[in-house]
């Protein structure tokens, strides 16, 4: 069971407006020790939190969002933000594979030299590369990789944008936090162009359309 919260903080930094959701065994269990979140669930639960907060706050509407989430998840979408499939759950070791041939090839120092951390199976890195190898035509048709996190802000609006403090779960982002370590990516044999831009926490990433806001 993972919990969906959110709330609504005023300047002042009293909470307000801050609903609860449940969701109940959003976790599929495909056996053998493979787990995929259910994002179909998710994204449902998502869009009911968010319109209690949006109706809670009409006389004073929100003016800002800021989305925190799990680093390991990579759900695949495509242009449209459509999941193409469920997403791996963190200490699902798909792709481990992958890891492992990266870490013999780059050398274990290596890797914590050019990312600041080491590289597991629990990595988003592993389970790109796992669609790649297990579902090539989820990954050939994936627009990007996404983090619940910047699929939300996306699914706003926004454009699909990611922090070090989150893609540092990536496994293969530049230890300045500045862009992804390509030789990883090239032994993985995953496209950077799948992956969310990296940024600062707090940037402006777009304005909230009218349909989401509707």
């Amino acid at each position: 069971m993972r919990c969906c919260c959110s709330g609504r903080i005023e300047e002042a930094g009293a909470r307000r407006a801050a609903p609860q959701r449940l969701l109940y065994d959003p976790i599929l269990d495909r056996g053998g020790g493979q787990f995929d979140f259910d994002t179909r669930a998710i994204r449902a639960r998502l869009w009911e939190v968010l319109s209690e907060i949006a109706q809670a706050t009409r006389r004073d509407p929100v003016e800002a969002l800021s989305v925190s989430s799990c680093g390991e998840v990579a759900v695949p979408v495509d242009r449209g933000l459509n999941a193409l499939g469920d997403a791996a759950v963190g200490y699902d070791v798909r792709g481990g594979d992958v890891t492992g041939r990266i870490n013999r090839e780059v050398g274990e120092f290596g890797v914590f030299r050019a990312t600041g951390g080491y590289l597991s199976a629990v990595s988003k890195l592993a389970k790109v590369a796992w669609h790649r190898q297990a579902r090539p035509g989820v990954y050939d048709g994936a627009w990007k990789f996404l983090g619940n996190g910047e699929w939300v802000c996306a699914m706003l609006g926004g454009e699909p944008v990611t922090t070090p403090s989150v893609e540092g779960c990536c496994g293969a982002m530049q230890a300045d936090g500045a862009g992804y370590v390509r030789e990883m990516l090239h032994i993985a044999g995953v496209s950077e162009e799948k992956l969310p831009r990296i940024a600062p926490s707090g940037t402006v990433v777009g304005r909230m359309s009218g349909r989401a806001a509707r």
